[in-house]
């Protein structure tokens, strides 16, 4: 079984190198006004743009919620079911705001605009508390690609990085003996810091701090 979801996995990552061209350059588009960071626009209208589009979309800060009770058949619990609606509402939109979900809401409704796609996962942690997290496209894999609707999707997969101490904090809640059947099945392994596979900016902050003579522009 495990050897079948891997290979759905890597089915529905095949494409992920070419995809993940594509967002690098529109990426670049958006930081810098063209292709490379080597030679930054100096005046980036795209950046200022898609700034002031996401503002006019959605505004975090000023966000609240209503609950809509749909109409029964008799009609005598809606009045009902409406007083506790306005009871709950004041919690929810506190947990909006102190869950942090406005912030990563306009952060990926920014990238959204740039990649013309981006995902918000929400990860439920112990009690009732979730932590949310902006998902880039690259990261997200399918199996059928001509579908453009996610729930007519049998294979929807996430890449993403977890450290040895953050996996064991998340399965703290399960039994000892599926702990020890999960960890058993996983492969740990180092993270290669290649310098290659960094952002331009980010590889020259490095040669700097390494060879601090070098003289330059950031």
């Amino acid at each position: 079984r495990d050897t079948f979801y891997l290979r759905l996995i890597e089915k529905a990552f095949s494409t992920r190198t070419d995809r993940k061209e594509k967002y690098d350059v529109l990426k670049n588009f958006y930081l810098y006004g063209n292709n490379t960071s080597d030679k930054p626009c100096e005046y980036n209208k795209l950046f200022a743009h898609i700034d002031l589009l996401a503002s006019f979309l959605s505004s975090g800060e000023t966000t609240s919620f209503i609950i809509e009770i749909p109409d029964d058949e008799d009609g005598q619990n809606k009045a009902f079911e409406q007083e506790k609606a306005k009871a709950i509402l004041p919690k929810i939109n506190e947990a909006w705001h102190d869950s942090n979900l406005d912030i990563v809401f306009n952060e990926a409704l920014v990238w959204a605009l740039v990649y013309e796609t981006c995902f918000v996962k929400l990860v439920p942690l112990k009690g009732k508390e979730f932590s949310a997290y902006v998902v880039e496209p690259h990261c997200i894999g399918i199996l059928r690609e001509d579908m453009p609707i996610l729930d007519h999707q049998e294979v929807i997969a996430h890449e993403y990085l977890m450290t040895e101490s953050d996996l064991k904090r998340r399965i703290a809640g399960w039994g000892e003996e599926t702990q020890k059947e999960f960890i058993s099945k996983i492969t740990l392994s180092e993270r290669e810091d290649n310098v290659s596979t960094m952002p331009a900016p980010m590889q020259k902050i490095i040669i700097n701090a390494v060879s601090p003579n070098v003289t330059g522009n950031l």
